[in-house]
Order: C-alpha cells, then structure tokens, then sequence
C-alpha cells in the first residue's frame, strides 16, 4: 500500500497502550473481501496480526486471522454485505491483547485525477471520493462504507487515505 511513511508521522505523539505501543491499521477492501493488518511502527516489515473476511455477500464468507500471539483461526461466517463483515472484524479486533491504534490507512483503489498522494480523511476527501464513485462503483461506495465505519468505531484515530 502506498502510504505515508512512517517519518511522515509524528509517532512520538501516537498513543500508546500499557505496554507502550501504539500501532498502525490497515484496511483493504475489494468488492467480496475486507483485508485487515496490525502493525507496530517500530517493525513494519511484519504484520502483528492479519484478518481478512472473503466471499462477503455469499451464503458463508470466509474469516481468517492469524498472529498477535493467539492461534491461528479460519471459519465461515454469515456476512451478507461489507458492513456485516467490518462489524466481525471490529469485534475480533477488540479481542487483542493490549493494542492502541495510533492511525488507520485505507487503500483507496480509483483515485480520480485529483488524489495522488497519501491524504488525511476528513470531509473534504469524502466528498471527493463520493463524487468519484460513478467512476468505480464497485470499489469506492464499500471503501467509503468502511472509512465511516472505522470513524464511528476509533473517532480520535487519524485516517490516511492511501492511493
């Protein structure tokens, strides 16, 4: 995912858990998956943990998620659309060991002519990216989707819209 790179971010400023970590989420979305990794700053060659549910919209997704010292898991799951399956993997999320979440980035797929560059979300890019989705309907109205949704859940984490 092109994004910021980790001098781009304050991270002296990134909240930080019991055990002094703060860490970094990404979210990629397709058309029937979402695709879930944990990262601490200090090593993001190697996800902490990864989550992804696939076949969204089908009688019986696919939830796997392995890493943060917990056994690795795969079963199916009932998730009718994309936000049925954002709420499972905020609930598997919420059952880590201690894990602050310092910024979250989105990987954007249609960027249009005017997003280049890793940006962060506020009103302004949603509006832009709505405008966009004639462009790419299957993709953009999901990432949108799950932008709101992971505002709603983390309010004070900064998202990054990753192009």
């Amino acid at each position: 995912m092109g994004c910021l790179s980790l001098n781009q971010l304050n991270t002296k400023d990134m909240p930080v858990d019991a055990n002094n970590k703060s860490h970094i989420l990404t979210v990629n979305a397709g058309s029937s998956s979402i695709k879930l990794a944990l990262f601490d700053p200090q090593d993001v060659l190697k996800p902490v943990f990864e989550a992804s549910i696939e076949n969204i919209g089908q009688p019986a997704a696919d939830f796997a998620a392995t890493g943060a010292n917990q056994a690795d898991v795969v079963k199916s799951v009932t998730a009718a659309d994309h936000g049925a399956a954002a709420t499972i993997l905020l609930d598997w999320l919420k059952q880590l060991p201690d894990g602050s979440i310092a910024v979250i980035g989105h990987r954007i797929v249609h960027r249009g002519p005017k997003y280049y560059e890793p940006r962060l979300i506020d009103d302004e890019l949603l509006a832009g990216l709505r405008e966009l989705t004639i462009f790419d309907p299957e993709h953009l109205p999901v990432e949108i989707q799950l932008i709101q949704t992971f505002q709603r859940q983390f309010p004070d984490v900064k998202q990054v819209a990753c192009f």
